[in-house]
């Protein structure tokens, strides 16, 4: 599929958002400060209902905040510019991924629904539905997105469809084993039932996969990775109106616009510093992904030559749903883009896992430890770190096993971290 082609996109970038340079009095700044202010004052009544209406913020906990709203068009800007059938929606931006996860789904969701949740899924959304959905009156089934290479995706989901089925939730390259759900079918079944398809698309970005060009109703990204260098956290979620809207209007439920409104009341409010981080690096984030994309397909490559290793990269001929990849995971040109994590398996005895770990580790070159996407390359040893607040069944029903690893590449040369996973593998036979 060629996406839409736009080659100074990213330098528009750098003037969205600018407007509030007008409202100081001249000389005004050329950059966007740091508002570190969490209420706005008025002189008179009339005044605040100008604003008010206008949507300016008065307390940093509502939307409007300066910094906030800034980000907030620069995001809009990418996922609705261009000629594609999204209605755009004002998107929302939160402290981290898992308040914007849980203000999605706790602001749709009530007792009596039921929602289907694809595994493998970050296990933070896991915990938040067996800890706080299930008890909220909520039910959930669940299925495994390899399934889908074996079986037809509409047999796996009409197995598990209900009349209360209100949403899936799901990730379309998972997080941390890399398997791809084919957005198009997912959402050509999703539909006609009036099921709310969110995607999760913090492995892939904006910048690789709008889901919302593929039917998905609401994308949902952590900023906290490929657009802050691992220095700020928070995420953010935007929606494509009019098929929200069909789709609230069928279960009995107001306008988007009306249904988010009471966001704020959840909490989550993204920091005003890190709002401003986000701003100034997005439009360098994509030609970093680009960098570190070419390195871990080099990286994945290199790893499948090794004997007895177990690699999955949606760039390699070898991944089950290599063909969806290709037609899902590509950059603003249509040229494949497969993004920078790599899943690998070393097999063997669980001591191996743990002396690969820490023969990598010494080295310095590489990081033992969460998170992903930052400059330098990190890798996660998936059963003990990623996965260490789930059960051992939990663990198996993702099928993750205690050597699985999961690479964050880099941008330093794939050549050097080659190196240094050769050193890792040498020391355990």
């Amino acid at each position: 599929m060629k996406m839409r082609r736009n080659t100074d996109r990213y330098g528009k970038l750098v003037d969205i958002g600018k407007d509030f340079r007008f409202r100081f009095t001249p000389p005004f700044p050329t950059q966007m400060p740091i508002f570190r202010s969490n209420t706005f004052a008025v002189t008179s009544i009339e005044e605040f209902e100008e604003c008010f209406s206008r949507g300016d913020a008065f307390y940093g906990r509502m939307p409007g905040h300066p910094n906030h709203a800034e980000l907030e068009k620069k995001y809009a800007f990418l996922a609705f510019e261009g000629p594609h059938p999204i209605s755009p929606s004002r998107p929302w931006c939160s402290a981290d991924g898992m308040s914007t996860i849980s203000r999605v789904l706790l602001t749709l969701l009530k007792p009596g629904d039921h929602i289907i949740i694809p595994l493998p899924v970050y296990p933070g959304v896991q915990g938040f539905i067996s800890n706080y959905l299930v008890k909220f009156g909520v039910s959930v089934s669940y299925y495994h997105t390899a399934e889908a290479v074996s079986r037809p995706l509409e047999e796996i989901l009409d197995r598990l469809v209900r009349p209360n089925t209100k949403l899936i939730h799901h990730e379309s390259l998972t997080n941390p084993t890399l398997d791809i759900t084919d957005e198009r079918r997912i959402a050509d079944w999703a539909r006609p039932r009036n099921i709310i398809l969110i995607d999760d698309i913090t492995f892939n970005s904006v910048f690789i996969q709008n889901s919302l060009c593929f039917g998905s109703d609401i994308i949902i990204e952590a900023l906290s990775k490929h657009a802050s260098r691992g220095q700020a956290l928070g995420a953010i979620f935007a929606y494509n109106v009019s098929s929200l809207n069909q789709k609230l209007e069928a279960w009995g439920m107001p306008p988007a616009e009306e249904v988010f409104k009471p966001i704020p009341y959840l909490g989550g409010t993204m920091a005003y510093e890190a709002a401003w981080d986000f701003s100034e690096k997005l439009e360098e984030t994509f030609p970093a992904l680009q960098h570190r994309a070419r390195n871990a397909l080099y990286t994945a490559r290199w790893l499948e030559g090794k004997k007895g290793v177990f690699v999955k990269y949606p760039g390699l001929l070898s991944h089950p749903q290599y063909d969806i990849a290709q037609k899902q995971l590509v950059d603003e040109d249509g040229e494949p883009c497969f993004g920078s994590l790599v899943y690998f398996d070393i097999g063997g005895e669980e001591r191996r896992a743990r002396e690969f770990a820490k023969r990598v580790a010494s080295t310095k070159k590489v990081m033992l430890t969460v998170s992903l996407c930052a400059p330098e390359t990190i890798i996660t040893p998936v059963w003990h770190f990623l996965c260490a607040s789930l059960s051992c069944a939990e663990k198996e029903a993702m099928r993750i096993t205690p050597t699985a690893f999961r690479l964050s590449v880099g941008k330093p040369p794939w050549e050097d971290l080659c190196d240094v996973l050769e050193h890792g593998f040498e020391g355990i036979g």
